[in-house]
C-alpha cells in the first residue's frame, strides 16, 4: 500500500498519455498486482472517456444565450423603473394624505359657538375654561337627576 502512493500521480499522468516508456512498464507491472491502483485507474479512464465526450457548444449557442441575458437584464431595469416611479407616486398621494389630514384636525375651525344657557330643560352650574380652544359647561337637568358636562370647542 505505501507503494501505492508513488503511483498515484503515474496513474493520471498515464491516463494523459505523458509517461516515458519506463514508467509505464513500471505501472502496468504494478497494476498486475494491486487492485486498489487498477480501480483507480479505471475510474480515471471512465472520468477522461465522459470528459472526450461532452459536446462543446457552436457558437450560435453562446450568441443565443447572451442575448437572453441581456434580454432579462432589460427587462429588470424596466421593472425597477417602473417600481420606482410606483413608489413615488405612493410617497406624493401619502404627503398629500398627510397634509390634509393635519389640516383637518389642527386647521381653524369655522363653527359657531353655541350658548349653553340656550338648551331648554337644562340649568347651568358652571362654566370653566381650561384652555383657550376648549370651554366645559356643567349643566343639571331640570329635574336635577342626571349633570350633564359638555365640552365645546371654540
Amino acid at each position: 500500500m505505501s507503494q501505492c502512493n508513488e503511483f498515484a500521480e503515474m496513474i493520471s499522468s498515464h491516463v494523459d498519455g505523458v509517461l516515458s516508456p519506463e514508467e509505464t512498464r513500471k505501472l502496468e507491472d504494478h497494476l498486475v498486482t494491486c487492485s486498489s491502483c487498477r480501480a483507480t485507474l479505471d475510474a480515471f479512464l471512465a472520468a477522461d472517456a465522459a470528459a472526450r465526450e461532452t459536446v462543446i457548444p457552436g457558437e450560435q449557442v453562446w450568441t443565443d444565450m447572451w442575448d437572453r441575458i441581456q434580454s432579462d437584464l432589460a427587462t429588470r431595469e424596466n421593472r425597477s423603473i417602473l417600481f420606482a416611479r410606483l413608489w413615488r407616486g405612493a410617497a406624493f398621494a401619502a404627503a398629500a394624505a398627510a397634509i390634509l389630514l393635519t389640516l383637518y384636525v389642527f386647521g381653524p375651525q369655522t363653527r359657531t359657538p353655541v350658548d349653553a344657557t340656550s338648551r331648554p330643560g337644562f340649568q347651568v352650574l358652571s362654566v370653566e375654561v381650561g384652555a383657550p380652544e376648549y370651554t366645559a359647561v356643567v349643566m343639571n337637568a331640570a329635574d336635577g337627576q342626571f349633570p350633564v358636562v359638555w365640552i365645546e370647542r371654540i
